[in-house]
């Protein structure tokens, strides 16, 4: 996040948003790749990725909407955009839960463990398609907001 933070205080939301979707794609791609004989270096660097990836997108994302609102309604919009945080992040763990959930029922003839594997991979290529729309919609933020 302090690597982020520098980022987007010296370019602006786009330069730290852009790379953060890009390493979150290429963590998730290598998610998608996992086996059973994977080495934990691979595993490692894959959840390292994630993190670097969250911390170049979601400060910057929020600090980006903050800056946007008018001051005089900045009291109003900043527990507002707390709430739909945790409102959107409980949706998203029950979606995907779901998702993985009905993934795993759907792999029959499989052993329990090719099984899961599989309902994992198909879970995480639906967040690189997420990943993918990020990506997309940031194109269009400005480059830097105006303080």
């Amino acid at each position: 996040m302090t690597i982020g933070g520098r980022i987007f205080d010296k370019f602006g939301t786009k330069a730290a948003v852009l790379p953060g979707f890009t390493l979150g794609a290429l963590s998730l791609s290598l998610f998608s790749q996992i086996k059973p004989s994977s080495s934990l270096t691979f595993t490692l660097c894959a959840i390292v990725l994630l993190g670097l990836s969250q911390g170049l997108v979601n400060m910057q994302v929020n600090n980006h909407a903050l800056q946007s609102v008018p001051m005089k309604n900045i009291s109003r919009v900043t527990p507002l955009t707390n709430e739909m945080m945790q409102v959107v992040n409980s949706f998203a763990i029950a979606f995907l839960t779901a998702f993985l959930s009905g993934q795993i029922k759907k792999q029959t003839g499989l052993s329990p463990l090719q099984a899961n594997l599989t309902a994992f991979h198909h879970t995480f290529y639906l967040l690189l398609i997420f990943v993918s729309f990020g990506f997309i919609l940031s194109l269009f933020l400005r480059k830097k907001v105006k303080a």
